[in-house]
């Protein structure tokens, strides 16, 4: 690589290091960090904005990072770091309403616990961290599953649908037709499915391309889940299934409806 072409390399690393101290930049503050001549510093800027590494925020005229960055930041969490980004707001989550919140990935054909924060109440819940159950079976699982392609649900629907509970859903038809609507409406539902005792509701986490990387619950004892009881949870979930989505390079909601 020609000696020129290296230095406009370090040139360009040296300008996307600075958005690992500050969020948003004007070309004033950039150029304040580093020492580029205003016509070069726009040369690159541009480039970078055309190759959506950076984007230009016209009303605040300001950059910031880009989708391709956001993609390789997402790409490198592992389920460890998308618990680490989680934990804090399914902990204030927790605080908020009293009830256990989940977090759960895929694990090939099944849905995994990859995170749990208990309430101070005392009934428990059979799901613990690393546990792994049908996606079927579920709110967070359903979650999960409603957003693969349909070809990928008729695979794992194929495979039988086994009753867990007297509440667990094994029709074929009645289970696709939910999972339109869990997709449809951005959230799902669950009453004693997989857990005696217990309902949940659940929304999905996603990740900067858009694609769906875990789903987040509340479960509830029956007694205490009532309408009024479900709608709060539904709201709080939303709410902070957003802000994790958002750490994750998520900036849209158009996905994640507010019904």
């Amino acid at each position: 690589m020609p000696i020129k072409e290296i230095k406009s390399l370090k040139k360009c690393f040296q300008l996307l290091s600075l958005f690992s101290q500050s969020s948003n930049l004007d070309a004033d503050e950039i150029s304040q960090y580093i020492a580029f001549p205003k016509s070069s510093l726009y040369r690159y800027l541009k480039t970078l904005c055309q190759n959506s590494i950076l984007e230009y925020d016209p009303i605040q005229k300001k950059y910031m990072v880009g989708p391709v960055i956001l993609k390789i930041k997402t790409m490198a969490f592992s389920q460890d770091g998308l618990v680490d980004i989680a934990k804090p707001f399914m902990l204030q989550l927790v605080q908020k309403k009293n009830e256990t919140v989940f977090l759960t990935a895929m694990k090939g054909d099944e849905a995994v616990c990859i995170e749990r924060v208990e309430c101070k109440n005392t009934i428990r819940f059979i799901i613990n961290r690393g546990d792994t159950f049908p996606l079927y079976a579920s709110a967070t699982g359903r979650i999960l599953m409603a957003y693969l392609p349909e070809e990928e649900q008729q695979r794992i629907i194929a495979k039988g649908l086994q009753k867990i509970t007297p509440k667990t859903i094994t029709d074929p038809v009645k289970l696709k037709k939910l999972l339109i609507q869990v997709r449809e409406q951005g959230f799902a539902y669950s009453d004693q499915e997989l857990n005696r005792g217990a309902k949940a509701v659940a929304v999905p986490i996603f990740n900067a391309g858009g694609k769906v990387v875990a789903g987040l619950s509340i479960a509830v004892p029956v007694n205490r889940f009532t309408s009024a009881k479900f709608k709060e949870c539904k709201a709080s979930i939303l709410e902070y299934a957003r802000k994790v989505s958002y750490q994750l390079g998520y900036h849209s909601n158009s996905q994640m409806k507010k019904k």
